[in-house]
């Protein structure tokens, strides 16, 4: 049962009423006039002028990712893709346009540097992605460059394939490559691969036409290569290159030896002749576990999880329940996967979710809400608009959740043996996982390394990469 009847409340606004609608074009756009006009003469106005504008962008993102969340529960509605559509048309890219003038008024006023940077040093980070060199002298490369990755992630969504008389997306067939029959695996991996082969030549070209922008954009800003332009607009880290290639290899060196293990012992456990790629969506230890029941159920422990964790985690996720924000029973009109979207006026988060009981819904529900929690902590911060993490502090929160809360997983599997199984299952997976991004980063950064690269020069250096990266299928 979930612990209590209390919910979220919503913020209140300081710089706009309540029943502000930045829809209203007439209004939206007499509010960014009204920024505009704003002269800073002390440092508490300036301040003040981004706090205003950081409020009236808050407005516009808590309905885009409402309409979004929308979306992701019901992807056979068409009207709410329709609103989110028009929504980004005429008020979220015109809102987007109008507060870069406001940013550069900041980031370029003299009195920028007499007020808190320790406290400012975030949205500092962001406007310096926003207005670097880089970024001014390829804004056209730039916008190209987001018009093709947005048709190749159409088109890459789309993709389908036949099995058994029955069309499925590509997203799907890992359900089915969890099916206890090799034979069947192996005819879901083939039929999705012949519906891949004939739509390869369409995306290796959009590909190509992405990594040559990319070459471009390095090329006009006078950087050797795109990743270390990429560094300066994405704020990945503060680690060069090479000290990356270092890490790849530092870890790749330990890790190998325990991926080969690790899918051995699945051999053995599959009683396989051949482990084939195929038969790794169907981990033996996996399928036994079931932590949960229903949705109910799951969310009750972990709140109790999290009390036991810190007071205020546990009261949040109570309060979020309470409040509707969290969609997790799986629904065949739901999208795929996990995911979550800032509520700003409340300060937390929705999580949408398909869970089935399984131990990887136990593990994505406590990675989402370790989300949630770096989430909230942000929207704290009233300049929460303009903040930006590097992607690895994200991740890296979110991951540290999974691990806390494995302490009390005893909640979910009263036996002792059940438990320690999912502890090994998670870890395991988690260190399958860091092996596929040590071969996902390391093959970007050759492909920067090497512009001269064609399509097929790009399938023979990843194939081999693969089976170095997963020794088990050399052959």
């Amino acid at each position: 049962m979930i612990y209590t009847k209390e919910k979220l409340e919503a913020r209140k606004l300081f710089f706009y009423p309540e029943d502000f609608d930045p829809r209203n074009q007439e209004r939206l756009a007499k509010a960014f006039d009204e920024l505009d006009a704003i002269d800073p003469k002390t440092p508490g106005e300036l301040m003040s002028m981004l706090y205003q504008a950081s409020e009236l962008m808050s407005i516009v993102l808590q309905i885009s990712n409402n309409l979004m969340f929308r979306i992701l529960q019901n992807t056979t509605d068409p009207s709410a893709r329709q609103e989110l559509e028009e929504f980004i048309a005429q008020t979220s890219s015109y809102a987007e346009n109008r507060v870069l003038s406001i940013l550069a008024k900041y980031y370029h006023h003299p009195l920028r540097n007499s007020i808190n940077q320790d406290y400012f040093k975030q949205i500092n980070l962001f406007l310096e992605s926003k207005f670097n060199n880089a970024r001014t002298a390829n804004e056209a490369l730039l916008l190209e460059e987001y018009r093709l990755i947005g048709e190749y992630r159409n088109r890459v969504n789309q993709l389908n394939f036949e099995y058994e008389g029955q069309s499925y997306l590509f997203r799907e067939a890992k359900t089915l490559l969890q099916n206890p029959d090799p034979i069947v695996r192996h005819q879901v991996w083939e039929a999705r691969a012949t519906a891949l082969m004939k739509e390869k030549d369409a995306l290796q070209q959009m590909f190509s036409a992405i990594l040559a922008l990319r070459h471009q954009q390095a090329k006009t800003a006078g950087y050797s290569a795109y990743y270390d332009m990429d560094y300066v607009l994405e704020l990945y880290g503060n680690l060069d290159v090479q000290e990356v290639k270092e890490v790849i290899s530092s870890t790749h060196k330990h890790l190998a030896p325990i991926i080969k293990s690790l899918y051995k012992d699945w051999q053995k456990a599959l009683s396989l002749k051949v482990l084939a790629p195929w038969d790794c969506s169907n981990i033996p230890e996996a399928t036994n576990l079931k932590p949960f029941q229903s949705s109910e159920e799951l969310v009750s422990k972990a709140i109790h999880i999290l009390y036991d964790m810190r007071f205020e985690y546990g009261i949040l996720l109570d309060k979020m329940w309470n409040s509707g924000m969290l969609d997790l029973d799986a629904k065949p009109e739901k999208a795929e996967g996990q995911f979550y979207f800032g509520d700003v006026k409340h300060r937390a988060c929705k999580v949408l979710m398909n869970c089935t009981g399984t131990q990887e819904n136990l593990s994505m529900f406590f990675h989402e809400m370790g989300h949630v929690l770096q989430m909230m902590t942000l929207m704290r911060n009233t300049l929460y608009t303009f903040t930006l993490l590097p992607f690895p502090v994200r991740e890296v929160a979110s991951q540290t959740l999974v691990y806390l809360s494995s302490r009390y997983w005893e909640d979910f599997y009263p036996e002792k043996s059940a438990c320690k199984a999912a502890l090994r299952h998670q870890f395991s997976d988690d260190l399958i996982q860091l092996n596929d991004s040590l071969l996902a980063t390391k093959f970007q950064i050759d492909l920067y390394d090497n512009p001269s690269w064609d399509a097929g020069e790009r399938d023979k250096h990843y194939l081999a990469l693969y089976k170095d990266f997963f020794p088990c299928f050399q052959n």
